[in-house]
């Protein structure tokens, strides 16, 4: 990296940096593993310091690695928003976004509309996570990730999203066999299937409100798990009753493999966010996907 061009080097070590390996760096760049090794090895002894510890099979980022990589992204995010807004063009930006999304979410409901945002944004690139366990936004260098909790954090920005809607419901045998409730309380009677909160690791209680104010139903049962898709497959194969966000349990309902009940009761589920590092600007590739999520739940 020469004083009169400070990005030179730079992109092979992004790219580097993203994929933990010279050789697929190489492919992504149409360049040889050596020579991307060669121009991060030119750009380390410009800067003095050591970007990756190097073993045979992976590269992992140093301390100073990490720094460097985070600073990089920011500018190259910049120099990409600034060129669309220039021209004119892509104003919805391109780039690179790393997204942790929940399992039952992604699955369910981003899957289905997922291929249209892409078709409309071929410039942005996603490496997506679907996973329910609490992810470290910064040490993992995730852009974006959706949290049922919220710590407060400065370096973070959580945006609060609507109350999913959430339906109580069992398989036709399980209530042929054990009778409908007619009130939250009577669920007390029934094998209810609890979600356990990863972080708390506490089952989440159930929550029914009516004009006569607010019941908390606390699942007390054999099985408790923490994927809701687990707990789909029990309840529509019988094994109990499942409260679950409206759009896990649709298709199930629809095909007539789960019938709900207590749907005299509002039954709104926590409150989750969305949840990516703060920036005074945040780049157009992120604004335009988190438009996405957002049109997803209005």
């Amino acid at each position: 990296m020469s004083q009169t061009d400070p990005f030179s080097g730079m992109a092979a070590f992004i790219t580097a940096a993203r994929s933990n390996s010279f050789t697929e760096a190489g492919r992504q760049l149409g360049q040889t593993p050596s020579a991307v090794s060669k121009a991060i090895a030119r750009l380390e002894d410009n800067l003095g310091v050591k970007l990756f510890n190097r073993s045979p099979r992976l590269i992992t980022l140093t301390p100073e690695g990490e720094v460097f990589f985070s600073q990089c992204c920011k500018l190259l995010s910049t120099a990409q928003d600034a060129r669309a807004l220039v021209t004119g063009q892509n104003l919805s930006g391109s780039g690179h976004l790393r997204v942790c999304l929940p399992i039952s979410f992604a699955n369910q409901v981003i899957a289905q509309a997922l291929p249209q945002w892409l078709k409309e944004h071929p410039a942005i690139t996603l490496d997506l996570e679907i996973t329910d366990r609490h992810v470290d936004l910064i040490q993992e260098r995730f852009d974006l990730a959706f949290r049922f909790h919220v710590v407060p954090d400065s370096r973070l920005v959580a945006k609060k999203l609507p109350h999913p809607t959430f339906t109580t419901a069992a398989s036709p045998d399980y209530w042929a066999n054990r009778g409908r409730p007619t009130s939250p309380e009577e669920l007390t009677q029934h094998s209810c299937l609890g979600y356990k909160d990863n972080v708390t690791q506490y089952v989440r209680p159930w929550e029914f409100r009516n004009e006569h104010g607010l019941y908390r139903h606390f699942p007390s049962n054999q099985v408790s798990a923490d994927q809701g898709a687990f707990l789909l497959s029990l309840a529509i194969n019988g094994a109990g009753v499942i409260h679950a966000p409206e759009y896990l349990l649709s298709s199930a309902l629809q095909k007539g493999q789960l019938e709900s009940v207590l749907t005299d009761y509002q039954t709104k589920g926590p409150d989750w966010y969305l949840v990516y590092p703060y920036s005074r600007h945040p780049s157009l590739k992120l604004q335009a996907f988190i438009k996405f999520l957002m049109s997803l739940l209005t």
